[in-house]
């Protein structure tokens, strides 16, 4: 779970961009529908160890 500077929090897998930008990641979804939102400055992320409902 990761929370962004405009508060938005969501289940992403967090990648290092490619730019190298210390600070700065490119959040994946599990679901390859939806894009890669890149260079995201990330506040806090946390683990995920259990899902009890997916929409």
């Amino acid at each position: 779970m990761v929370t962004l500077e405009d508060s938005d929090a969501y289940a992403k897998t967090l990648r290092h961009p490619d730019s190298g930008d210390n600070g700065l990641w490119n959040l994946e979804s599990l679901n390859p529908a939806w894009p890669v939102m890149t260079n995201q400055r990330v506040v806090e992320a946390l683990p995920v160890r259990h899902v009890t409902h997916i929409f």
